[in-house]
């Protein structure tokens, strides 16, 4: 980060071999792990007092299962039997669901919340050649 005026302002804590806490003009910032996974993100900005949280929740394999906001929005996210991301709630509606993907690896095609949907077409080097 750069900050004007104010040559190496940031000042990193680390515990256990993980960032702990982070220091610059605008506030500290707190990490909290749980069983080595990013749990909770504690954000106190300098004139504000009150600290923005962003919670994060894993399933017992260590992927992702959703994060909440400081504005008390829920994303959620549900997943494939090869643990691919197969559909996302946010605050319990749907946003995106049916999403599918190619053999190898990237998104196919998803739909949304009314009307939407989403289609990618690739080319022979599994690139996107279209999006429709």
């Amino acid at each position: 980060m750069d900050f004007p005026g104010q040559a190496n302002a940031e000042t990193f804590s680390y515990q256990a071999g993980k960032l702990s806490s982070m220091q610059d003009p605008s506030g500290m910032t707190n990490f909290i792990y749980q069983a080595g996974k990013i749990e909770l993100i504690d954000k106190t900005m300098d004139g504000f007092g009150a600290g923005v949280y962003y919670m994060y929740d894993f399933t017992t394999t260590g992927d992702l299962l959703g994060m909440d906001y400081p504005s008390s929005t829920e994303v959620r996210y549900t997943r494939d039997g090869s643990g691919r991301i197969s559909g996302i709630t946010i605050d319990g509606t749907p946003f995106l669901d049916n999403i599918t993907y190619q053999p190898f690896g990237p998104m196919k095609s998803a739909a949304g919340q009314g009307s939407f949907t989403l289609q990618r077409t690739f080319d022979q080097r599994n690139q996107v050649s279209r999006i429709q």
